[in-house]
């Protein structure tokens, strides 16, 4: 059964164990978590992959920021800001409160 999955099992367990809800966790579900989350990472890679040639972090923003099946990971994987423009974007705010 373990070699069936990439994911470390162990890693699972760590995870699951860290929710203070979870208090015993058979072998059948940490197998069936860890096939759950490398199918949905399988999943998700191969659409931030279909435009590109290479994998990056900007492709898995967008397909994250794009697809609502998605929404839970806006917040982890927003578009990346360049600083010199989050100071435009303040500089206009001040702007804007002094008018």
């Amino acid at each position: 059964m373990k070699d069936q999955i990439q994911i470390p099992i162990s890693k699972v367990r760590t995870i699951m164990k860290a929710c203070p809800e979870v208090e015993n966790l058979g072998q059948d579900a940490l197998f069936l978590a860890a096939k759950a989350a490398e199918i949905f990472i399988v999943h998700l890679t191969k659409l931030a992959y279909q435009d590109g040639k290479d994998l990056e972090y900007k492709n898995l923003a967008s397909v994250v920021q794009e697809k609502d099946e998605f929404d839970f990971l806006k917040e982890l994987l927003p578009f990346k800001k360049k600083l010199s423009d989050c100071f435009d974007l303040i500089s206009e705010s001040e702007k804007k409160q002094v008018l």
